[in-house]
């Protein structure tokens, strides 16, 4: 689907779930895209829910437009809300989204219901102990030269186009055992392919902006986030510390802050409800949830499907079965 923005440009955007259902808008992650909501489709069709999930500037299918900061994209959020006439909506963002998320939780309080962060990327003053050395790099580099920095992985997907095979050594060279062997899955390889060329569909300036907006000041205060917050962390991640979960956490005071060992299986790490329960912040004082089992797969938010299965080690977006809440 393509919206318009008033000076024309086009805005890109997936709808996913089921029609006139409780929206949960999906902010896709670093060198990722929209196409990214079709790992949910299952779970959305099957828990009643409607997944909206936009292009941001630059990026896949939607036109160029500067963002000064990360809180700037809120407004974009609203255009795409209003266009399809959301009222309240859910937040979900991963990894490098989840930033973007939390600013439409920060701006639009009043029309957000809940946030859900998986693995997400701190601010720029947050330390960078326990990334891998490559993504600390870039992140430097980032800081002083965004554009160079989206040329930079403009032509890892060059590589990816000729050579899909050296491109997945390279992009997996750092990640966790866990992130490789869901790698090494077929269905997830593509989807991870898939997602990052969809990233770069119209050049690399928008990743560019991305890295630029957020290694600089946000423009928001986390502080300022009230709405009732989930966040979800593997702690074998190497791409987004474990600590930058633990902080959101403690900023937003967090309703559920759950990591998930990289040892973990569902014999031996409680279930997240069970987890919610004996929580300070029961189920018992919150509004009626949505429960939806996900099994995320990959890093930069390669999410393959939805499942059932044990829970198996988790990396930058945990690979686990698990409770999910999103606010209906």
């Amino acid at each position: 689907m393509e919206l318009r923005r008033a000076d024309g440009g086009v805005i890109a955007v997936e709808v996913v779930g089921e029609p006139d259902a409780p929206a949960v808008l999906f902010c896709h992650g670093l060198a990722d895209s929209r196409l990214a909501a079709y790992g949910f489709a299952g779970a959305a069709h099957a828990l009643g829910l409607r997944l909206i999930a936009p292009d941001r500037p630059g990026i896949g299918g939607t036109d160029a437009r500067r963002l000064p900061r990360v809180v700037d994209w809120a407004a974009e959020a609203t255009l795409v809300l209003d266009a399809l006439d959301v009222g309240s909506v859910a937040l979900l963002g991963v990894s490098g989204g989840g930033a973007f998320a939390a600013a439409c939780a920060s701006e639009l309080p009043y029309r957000v219901r809940s946030l859900l962060l998986i693995a997400p990327l701190g601010p720029p003053a947050w330390p960078t102990r326990g990334m891998a050395a490559g993504q600390r790099a870039a992140l430097q580099i980032a800081r002083h030269a965004p554009a160079f920095g989206g040329w930079f992985l403009g032509r890892l997907a060059t590589l990816a186009r000729q050579a899909p095979g050296l491109f997945l050594r390279l992009a997996t060279s750092e990640m966790p055992a866990s992130d490789r062997r869901a790698l090494a899955q077929s269905d997830a390889r593509a989807a991870f392919l898939t997602n990052y060329l969809r990233a770069f569909h119209r050049g690399s300036w928008g990743v560019g902006q991305d890295l630029r907006v957020l290694t600089r000041p946000w423009g928001f205060d986390l502080e300022s986030i009230r709405v009732p917050t989930s966040i979800h962390q593997g702690d074998a991640d190497t791409t987004v510390p474990l600590q930058h979960a633990r902080r959101f956490a403690a900023r937003y005071r967090a309703h559920a802050f759950t990591s998930i060992p990289a040892k973990a299986t569902s014999r031996s790490s409680p279930h997240p409800s069970r987890r919610w329960r004996h929580s300070p912040h029961s189920r018992s004082r919150l509004p009626p949830e949505i429960t939806a089992t996900a099994r995320p797969v990959g890093n930069w938010a390669a999410w393959n499907r939805w499942t059932t299965t044990p829970s198996v080690p988790g990396g930058h977006v945990p690979r686990y079965a698990q409770n999910f809440w999103i606010r209906a």
